[in-house]
């Protein structure tokens, strides 16, 4: 009965000796992870990487790294004009959330005077010529006045007319 347990425990330690090759071959066999990288003592020295105890720190004052960052097409808008122009001044930074009709910045250029200068004059005149095309129609349609003047009127006014609106187009384009 002796033996038999004598011989009982040789097989199990055989057998548990075998086992533990094999799993040490297999541990061996597996490829190494590639998302682990390994310093030798003398790579920490050249590169002058110091390991230290955890602390808690303000990261902004601390971490100074180089990078670049990309941001999805959704996320990105580019924002120019239809006229050349100097910005005076900019009411944002990159990467700020802006809403629509928001300021961004301040444009300077003399053709926006120009412009502005023409666009007023133009009102006003429609506005002459609006009073004058209504006493001209009044009067031709009494055939108290020729048909060539009221013409030449309604043609003036609805010239100027289509001048106002194109330069509210432009000045609302800048």
């Amino acid at each position: 009965m002796k033996y038999i347990k004598y011989i009982l425990f040789a097989s199990v330690l055989i057998t548990a000796c075998n086992s533990k090759n094999e799993h040490s071959e297999m541990v061996q066999k597996q490829e190494p992870n590639k998302n682990i990288i390994e310093f030798t003592d003398e790579q920490f020295k050249v590169t002058g990487i110091e390991l230290g105890n955890i602390e808690q720190k303000k990261l902004k004052s601390v971490v100074k790294a180089s990078g670049y960052l990309a941001v999805p097409p959704q996320n990105k808008a580019n924002v120019s004009t239809f006229i050349g122009a100097v910005i005076k001044q900019i009411f944002v930074l990159e990467g700020d959330y802006v809403k629509k009709g928001q300021t961004l910045a301040i444009l300077e250029h003399p053709d926006f005077i120009k412009l502005q200068q023409e666009y007023l004059a133009t009102k006003s005149n429609l506005s002459f010529l609006e009073k004058e095309y209504q006493r001209q129609k009044e009067l031709f349609e009494q055939n108290a006045t020729a048909g060539k003047i009221f013409q030449k009127i309604e043609a003036d006014y609805n010239t100027e007319k289509g001048k106002l609106s194109s330069l509210e187009s432009q000045l609302r384009l800048i």
